[in-house]
């Protein structure tokens, strides 16, 4: 058995994921990893599961990279953490919330699926009915078996939609970037439409319930 977390010490590791046992295997259920181009740590998945009785309803899991396989409440890096709270992508430099030989180590999304292994994550899944509302949920530790990563650029061309722009001042608008759209197959492109469809869905219920959103995009 595990030894008690007052045993461990600050730099210490649990010697095997704890909670192994109760965690939900999603199998084949494709997840996506939607990122910039420049992001370093690849720390959150969407995936869509599709309700046979209720087509027009959805279940939306959210999968987070899950440190506490390795990381205990007391370890140096969750106080470091938890100081940090995130990644912070300075103009000189990056600062990782966890270093990169831990980061790349089954952190980072991606990371152990190029290995043949799954990615242990924190799953928060909502149920979405056809109006947007959110009418039931579930939080698991879980296993994902089928990752795929790809950028916001790849994601825009592969639904149809317009390029966006990055722009800054005193600098000329960049070129477009017309190279080939990243290969999946018909199946996992119309799961991303139909992330992208819940997605407005969620926006309209908001403002249709005056609740308040705000986008970079």
């Amino acid at each position: 058995s595990i030894s008690p977390l007052s045993t461990l010490g600050a730099d210490e590791f649990y010697p095997y994921d704890t909670v192994a046992h109760i965690r939900h295997d999603f199998k084949d259920l494709p997840a996506f990893v939607i990122d910039d181009v420049g992001a370093q740590e690849l720390d959150d998945a969407v995936s869509v599961e599709r309700i046979p009785s209720e087509p027009n309803s959805y279940w939306l899991h959210t999968h987070i990279a899950d440190p506490t396989v390795k990381i205990h409440p007391l370890h140096t890096l969750a106080q470091q953490a938890r100081l940090r709270s995130s990644t912070a992508y300075d103009c000189h430099q990056t600062v990782p919330m966890f270093p990169s030989s831990i980061m790349y180590d089954g952190l980072s999304l991606g990371s152990r699926s190029k290995q043949g292994l799954p990615e242990n994550v924190l799953t928060f899944s909502a149920k979405i009915d056809e109006h947007g509302n959110i009418v039931d949920y579930q939080v698991r530790a879980g296993l994902l078996r089928n990752v795929h990563v790809v950028r916001y650029d790849e994601v825009d061309k592969l639904l149809g939609l317009s390029p966006f722009v990055r722009s800054r001042p005193f600098e000329s608008a960049p070129a477009l970037d017309d190279a080939p759209p990243v290969s999946l197959p018909p199946d996992h492109i119309d799961d991303l439409r139909t992330l992208c469809n819940i997605a407005s869905r969620l926006v309209k219920n908001r403002y249709d319930h005056n609740g308040f959103w705000w986008s970079a995009r």
